[in-house]
């Protein structure tokens, strides 16, 4: 099942100690799980810039209809996103075989920040409101973002009164080969 993509006027990294007592109103906040601390600045290459293996990626299913708006006149929404995340952002370049279905945003920077940020644009040029999301996590990740007896997605529920849903069968990145597994998020 895909859902559409929604926005988010705003996105604020917060640690988890905080997360209870600081919930604006108007902004999306991503938990950065204290294990992941550590690692949210990759290892870099010998010139300073990040191995494509130690980037962050996640994707988002954006509904066909409202890719214009993300990739924008001659690209510039496209141009905005990457210029304030500093995130790589890649459009599939169809939807396969049926013109209506989803087409697939690529997100992949240094650091979670980046892609968080980048999430947070692709969502704001598809709609000014939030809506419901659908956004795809390399299966790797999703014990992460589920926590121990789901105690992440719980804290996430109740903090930003959304629902919270991860498929239980991964799918495959049909570029990478990786797995991932669909993230939704209601409300």
């Amino acid at each position: 099942r895909i859902v559409n993509a929604g926005a988010a006027p705003a996105l604020t990294m917060v640690p988890p100690s905080s997360a209870q007592t600081m919930v604006p109103p108007s902004s999306v906040q991503v938990m950065i799980p204290p294990s992941s601390a550590q690692t949210m600045i990759p290892p870099s290459s010998a010139h300073g810039q990040p191995t494509p293996s130690s980037l962050v990626s996640l994707a988002v299913l954006v509904p066909n209809e409202g890719i214009a708006r993300v990739i924008g006149k001659a690209g510039a929404g496209l141009k905005q996103i990457r210029e304030s995340s500093g995130a790589k952002v890649r459009v599939q370049q169809d939807a396969g075989v049926d013109p209506n279905a989803p087409r697939r945003v690529d997100l992949a920077g240094p650091a979670f920040a980046n892609v968080a940020q980048a999430v947070a644009g692709v969502l704001r040029q598809i709609s000014p409101e939030p809506t419901d999301a659908a956004v795809l996590i390399p299966a790797k990740l999703a014990g992460t973002v589920i926590g121990k007896g789901g105690a992440n997605l719980r804290t996430v529920q109740e903090t930003f009164n959304v629902r919270l849903s991860v498929e239980r069968e991964p799918m495959c990145n049909p570029e990478s080969g990786e797995e991932e597994r669909m993230l939704f998020v209601f409300g």
